[in-house]
């Protein structure tokens, strides 16, 4: 597991990795949205305290350069010029901005400047008609345009142990102690310790070594045998 980088850990379960949270980020995020709640005057009993003690300084304008203070509020002010200069407004419902041509994303942006094609189906399309009625994006319409990716999550669903899933996680990211990845580290050498002529890879040990291939004979449908020879890892 420690040969898989931390980045790896924290992407979503659907997108190769983990899905565990980066806590920094989280921590940051969290400020960012007390940050939000002071500066929009929510009557919340700690931004009414914030606001009582610092009640010469407006936030929205010009955050102070102080380091001193609560803790809290140091860390807020250090995320309010972010927050000022990164966030955007917001739509109401939606009817009069065109999905496609406005910028309601963010200033500048609109998607027909991003995007080779527009499906006719969605062509003329208002920023309400991709949103669902608690205000979601709309999957149910948008994932006929947006690519697909492999279903990361497939593996986490099979019914067998836990460590079984973590191995095949690990197969599928190249990321398991074969001797090539030893030799990588002058643990030895990369050759198969059974076939020398081979380097001992992953696909080597799961399907290109004569031992497994005799296996992988018997059991794959001959009709499926020359597609799964030519699979790669992440298919």
């Amino acid at each position: 597991m420690h040969d898989v980088s931390w980045n790896t850990y924290t992407l979503p379960k659907d997108h190769e990795g983990l899905g565990l949270r980066d806590l920094a980020t989280m921590n940051n995020a969290c400020i960012l949205k007390l940050s939000w709640k002071l500066i929009n005057e929510f009557e919340d009993i700690w931004c009414k305290v914030l606001r009582g003690i610092y009640k010469d300084v407006h936030l929205s304008q010009n955050p102070t350069k102080k380091s001193s203070g609560y803790g809290l509020w140091r860390a807020i002010n250090k995320f309010i010029p972010y927050l000022l200069k990164h966030g955007k407004w917001s739509i109401d419902d939606g009817i009069s901005d065109d999905a496609w041509e406005d910028n309601w994303i963010e200033v500048g942006t609109c998607i027909s400047n991003h995007v080779q094609s527009i499906l006719d189906s969605l062509r003329g399309a208002n920023v309400c008609d991709l949103v669902t009625g608690r205000g979601d994006l709309n999957w149910k319409i948008l994932q006929q345009w947006l690519p697909q990716a492999h279903d990361w999550k497939i593996i986490w669903r099979l019914k067998v142990p836990e460590v079984i899933k973590t191995f095949v996680w690990l197969l599928k990211h190249d990321r398991l102690l074969t001797n090539q990845s030893k030799s990588q580290r002058g643990l030895g050498v990369a050759a198969c310790k059974l076939y020398g002529h081979a380097i001992e890879t992953t696909l080597h040990v799961f399907r290109e070594c004569p031992c497994a291939l005799e296996v992988w004979v018997n059991k794959v449908p001959t009709e499926m045998q020359h597609e799964f020879f030519n699979l790669e890892l992440k298919d």
